[in-house]
Formats: C-alpha cells, structure tokens, sequence
C-alpha cells in the first residue's frame, strides 16, 4: 500500500508519471500478486494506473495490456465505486475502447467506464450512447 500510495502521490500531485510508474507501481504490482494473487482487486487498480500512465505517453500497447487486464479483475464494476473522470483518464479509455474489437465485453467494460465518467462529469447525452451500446454488446453476448 506504501509504494501504491507513494506513486499516487508521484503521479496526481507532483505530476511525475515516470517516477510513479518506474519506482512505484510496477514493484507495487510485483509484491501485490505474490502476496494477494493476480486476481486482487489492488492489482487491478494498480494495473488501471499503469494503463491510464502509458495511454498518457502515447503508449497504446502497454496501455492497452493494462487495461485489458485490470478490466479482466475488475469485470463486476459498478456506478457505485469511484470513478476517476480526469481527463487523462477518460482519453485513455476513448483510446482504448478505439482499438478493441467491435463485439468484445471487454469493449463493453470500457464503454461502461466511459458513460459513468460522462454521467459524472454531467455529459448525459454521452453517457446514455454509452450505456446503450454496452447493453447492445451484452444482449449480442447473451444471445450467442
């Protein structure tokens, strides 16, 4: 949780992504799956700020790689948990859901993320094609 709380720090209030990424995250993500599992909730969240880190340097693929992970742990998300809605953030799913396939859950999981961060954020016309496209994707899903 140190090193969790110490990159936080490092990234949102110094504004050192590199030094939360380097010196933080990836050691707090290597001690959370040998003590936790891979399947722990903090190495997902830790696994999203890694993701929303490189999507911000323009690194799709390690951003991708993140965030398709962290969304495979985290796939009972819900309007009720914190949803980050700076902008970093949202672009990084804007960037993410562009290069999942059309028909995927994990392309729904974003986009749920996505009209949650609208919602919040008071774009409810965004936020209803969001929501609306996840329940195509889930529907398509259900049926298959």
């Amino acid at each position: 949780n140190t090193l969790t709380c110490m990159g936080y720090v490092y990234d949102t209030k110094l504004n050192k992504p590199k030094q939360a990424l380097e010196h933080c995250y990836r050691e707090s993500l290597r001690i959370y799956k040998i003590q936790l599992g891979n399947l722990d909730n903090s190495v997902g969240s830790t696994l999203h700020n890694m993701g929303v880190i490189h999507g911000f340097w323009n690194q799709a693929q390690d951003a991708l790689e993140c965030l398709i992970e962290s969304l495979s742990i985290d796939r009972d998300y819900s309007m009720n948990k914190e949803i980050s809605t700076d902008e970093t953030t949202v672009l990084c799913y804007e960037l993410l859901a562009g290069l999942l396939p059309r028909d995927s859950l994990e392309l729904a999981d974003i986009l749920f993320k996505l009209g949650a961060c609208y919602a919040k954020k008071g774009m409810f016309n965004d936020a209803l094609a969001m929501l609306q496209n996840v329940l195509r994707l889930q529907l398509s899903h259900e049926s298959a």
